[in-house]
């Protein structure tokens, strides 16, 4: 129902601690939370105005890809803002102003996922390495695609060969393989209802929330796919938790399979010659300790000598009493 928030955006660094650590519990227990914040109308009322001044840049994405970046149901007009320059001087390349009503709201998704840094490795499981660039979303009272009448055609679009070619692709597999939290704030306007879905054996429930203005919902989006439905005008900003990148990757290979492990300066054993009866494989899976994910990464790590044996943490019981390395202790 309106007006129901978990949490109100704290005051002080002792308040912080405190709001942080609720916050992570709500997502553990129940993989949402609801946080109210605090900007005034006329702060608003001038970040939308921010928005629809960068008109122009307004993007559709992909048919394949939407719905993973913007969930089911209304996708809005969206515009990807680019990172601030800590200065925020001349040669910042974002496409939005520092220090103006925009900035103002995107600083409580750098402060959310801030505070909940600390607490992701063990109540969430994961650990929070960084936050991704905003995008703004505007909804209209008119249809998705742009206005009536308007020369811009800002409907999803399928994916082209020189989306593959230029990355796109690669990029949003990246993106997906690592978002944890998402992060949508409503700035301005009615908001809408959000219907977050679990996938299956997540034991977390489907939930319909509803957001309005000042309303920052956070969500397990490693967990949970969601619909957005607007109730009529609104201007969104968004931004993901981001685990840490991947350790290993090879981009690209041209020469011989058995020789990739050359390619990639490993020294380990080499891979065995391809063999004169081709075998088909239907699928091939892995996943061990060190954040080995995919046979690729394994391949890589064992190719490099490696096998993810680690020393037991002295939080789970102390080495001295069982271990030493004097064979006459």
């Amino acid at each position: 129902e309106d007006g129901f928030f978990d949490l109100a955006w704290p005051e002080g660094f002792a308040a912080e601690a405190m709001f942080a650590e609720r916050a992570a519990d709500c997502l553990a227990q129940r993989g949402f939370c609801i946080v109210r914040t605090f900007m005034s109308p006329e702060a608003q009322a001038k970040a939308r105005e921010e928005v629809r001044s960068r008109s122009v840049d307004f993007e559709a994405l992909r048919t394949e890809l939407e719905a993973s970046w913007l969930g089911g149901g209304d996708a809005g007009e969206v515009l990807h803002l680019e990172e601030q320059a800590d200065s925020g001087g001349e040669d910042s390349e974002a496409n939005w102003p520092a220090g103006g009503s925009l900035d103002a709201c995107d600083a409580y998704l750098t402060a959310m996922s801030r505070s909940l840094s600390p607490a992701t490795p063990d109540l969430l499981g994961f650990e929070s390495y960084e936050r991704s660039p905003p995008i703004a979303r505007v909804f209209s009272e008119r249809a998705a695609g742009g206005d009536a009448g308007s020369s811009l055609d800002r409907r999803p679009k399928p994916l082209r060969k020189e989306d593959v070619a230029a990355g796109v692709v690669e990029d949003f597999i990246h993106f997906a393989r690592r978002r944890r939290l998402c992060m949508l704030h409503v700035i301005d306007g009615a908001g809408g209802e959000v219907t977050l879905i679990p996938a299956a054996g997540t034991g977390l429930q489907r939930m319909t929330v509803r957001v309005s203005a000042n309303s920052l919902l956070v969500f397990r989006h490693d967990l949970m796919d969601y619909n957005f439905r607007q109730r009529g005008p609104a201007a969104v900003l968004q931004a993901w938790v981001l685990s840490e990148p991947l350790a290993v990757e090879l981009l690209s290979y041209d020469g011989p399979a058995n020789r990739t492990g050359d390619a990639m300066g490993l020294t380990g054993p080499q891979r065995p010659p391809i063999p004169s009866r081709a075998c088909y494989v239907a699928s091939l899976m892995e996943r061990m300790p060190g954040s080995v994910y995919g046979a690729d990464q394994a391949w890589a790590m064992f190719s490099s000598g490696g096998d993810t044996a680690v020393r037991w943490p002295k939080s789970r019981w102390p080495e001295e009493p069982y271990y030493s390395d004097d064979p006459h202790a």
